[in-house]
């Protein structure tokens, strides 16, 4: 899903800019103690001016240093810190399964737990298929007490009643049990908050990551359309932003209380200590376009996988929001064409910040912003609706300028491909020629979002191995 309202065509660097790290220095709290040394040599310190609304307090600075290739280049673990003693946890691979039209991605999950006698419960409640989503905070599902058809179009819904472990919770913003979010595409999710255990299932189909008392929505009122908008395969959402102001902790904030145990079948087994003792800080998203279950990508929890990336990993540190995923959009979104010997920056993107959002299938931006794009696109034409067509056929390349790189997204990738006999994807000009949509959106005023056709670019890192210092990695696809 979009904002309240992370392996298909490899692609290249088009930037020689030599790559800073933002390291994380083993310093004491508070983390810079040598103030007088840092005003004296300010470009060790990197800030955030970029206007905020003021709901969002300054992260923490940076240290900014030269390039650090022993850290750039360590892939599977990262410094921990001071003095800790938490036995490293095993990386866990959970597959993704593409939602067909490239709405997204979901990821198999089971939740709650019950009685041995209740087996029918039990099954009713393993398979829940809840959609990948950096940009929302909450995790989403159906109740099954609801009896609207928009809700018993959903395969499977919760039961709280019948789990052991289900229990009430409220909201921190008006103490009360309900709950109604917004998402950017108009839909709305209007439910009940409870907190229950809720797993993720790894790739040999096992109960992998246990979160004990995780919050979650449980929707019972009409709104969500998840069957409207993603078909029948898609029960719910399952939030991985890095926070939010509704309910607390989310589901990175669980992981990062992580700690290892062992099941009674002697397996290892990941499960919340409920003491915040230290735990997860790490995920890695590739995605691609297989439509085979299980296929469609892989979220790696606690790891990287060198295998599906090649080079080093550019590091981006997050924004000033607590809650998001953003990168900083340096150099803006810019339009390269055969045509042109220059890249053409699209007003209204440099020096903005972007949602990193697996939750939505585009590339979204302002109104106005949307329409300077198009007017640089050759050949397109903007419809009586407002939205534009661009030709099914083309060469130009959407490139977007982060921390010092620039990431291309080729022509295939941003437009969507013909359909036979479909006027919802293409039309014609007067001369005939075939006109495709685009999967970049102009949306209502609100940050830029980067979804699932930039993140198919490249492979991400999602690095939340300490709070305040958050920073997302991009590398070239192998």
């Amino acid at each position: 899903m979009a904002w309240l309202c992370l392996l298909f065509t490899p692609t290249s660097f088009a930037s020689t800019i030599p790559p800073y790290t933002l390291t994380r220095q083993q310093v004491s709290s508070p983390p810079f103690t040598d103030l007088a040394h840092l005003l004296e040599h300010p470009t060790q310190l990197r800030l955030d001016r970029t206007p905020y609304s003021s709901q969002y307090h300054a992260r923490k600075p940076y240290l900014l240093t030269e390039p650090d290739a022993e850290y750039a280049n360590t892939f599977d673990t990262l410094p921990s810190p001071p003095c800790s003693t938490i036995t490293p946890l095993p990386k866990v691979p959970v597959s993704l399964t593409s939602i067909p039209k490239d709405y997204g991605y979901t990821a198999t999950f089971s939740i709650g737990n019950y009685p041995s006698s209740s087996s029918s419960s039990s099954s009713s409640q393993s398979g829940f298929n809840l959609l990948i989503d950096t940009g929302s905070d909450l995790t989403v599902v159906t109740s099954a007490a609801c009896a609207h058809p928009e809700c018993l179009q959903v395969p499977h819904r919760f039961a709280c009643a019948a789990s052991t472990t289900c229990t009430a919770t409220t909201n921190h913003l008006d103490g009360s049990d309900r709950w109604v979010q917004g998402y950017g595409d108009g839909t709305r999710a209007n439910g009940t908050l409870v907190r229950d255990t809720v797993r993720f299932v790894d790739d040999r189909g096992g109960a992998a990551i246990e979160l004990a008392g995780q919050p979650m929505l449980v929707v019972d009122q009409p709104g969500l359309g998840l069957f409207k908008s993603y078909g029948e395969n898609v029960d719910g959402i399952v939030g991985l932003n890095l926070g939010g102001p509704v309910v607390s902790p989310t589901v990175l904030q669980n992981l990062q209380r992580l700690e290892m145990s062992w099941s009674k079948g002697g397996n290892n087994i990941l499960a919340n200590d409920g003491e915040g003792r230290g735990g997860m800080g790490l995920m890695s998203l590739s995605l691609n376009k297989s439509l085979a279950p299980r296929e469609g990508g892989e979220l790696l929890l606690n790891g990287i996988d060198t295998s599906r990336f090649k080079g080093s990993i550019y590091w981006s540190d997050c924004g000033p929001s607590p809650f998001d995923w953003t990168v900083l959009l340096d150099q803006g979104m810019m339009v390269d064409t055969q045509a042109s010997l220059r890249q053409d920056v699209v007003p209204g993107t440099e020096r903005q910040f972007a949602v990193i959002d697996s939750g939505s299938d585009g590339i979204y931006l302002q109104r106005d912003t949307y329409n300077e794009l198009f007017k640089r696109i050759p050949g397109a034409t903007q419809m009586a609706s407002g939205y534009w067509r661009v030709p099914c056929q083309g060469d130009t390349v959407l490139v977007l300028g982060i921390q010092g790189r620039r990431y291309r997204i080729s022509y295939h990738d941003w437009v969507k491909k013909p359909k036979v006999d479909s006027s919802t994807t293409t039309t014609t000009t007067t001369a005939g020629e075939p006109m495709c949509q685009a999967k970049v959106y102009g949306s209502s005023p609100g940050p830029i979002l980067l979804g699932a056709t930039f993140l198919r670019t490249v492979y991400t890192v999602f690095d939340f191995s300490h709070p305040g210092y958050e920073r997302i990695g991009f590398a070239d696809l192998a």
